[in-house]
């Protein structure tokens, strides 16, 4: 619907609308990935705090 819209408005085919598409959601990954990564790494054995 409105990737259409943008799409016509860009001037963008449907199969380059299909491709960012793919790599916005695979950047997409990437930064939940590195999240994760770095959320586990700052959270590691010996940083426990009791209250």
């Amino acid at each position: 619907m409105a990737t259409e819209g943008v799409g016509d408005r860009l001037g963008l085919s449907s199969a380059s609308r299909r491709t960012l598409s793919l790599s916005f959601a695979a950047l997409a990954v990437v930064l939940l990935v590195a999240f994760v990564v770095v959320n586990f790494a700052s959270v590691g054995p010996g940083t426990e705090t009791s209250g």
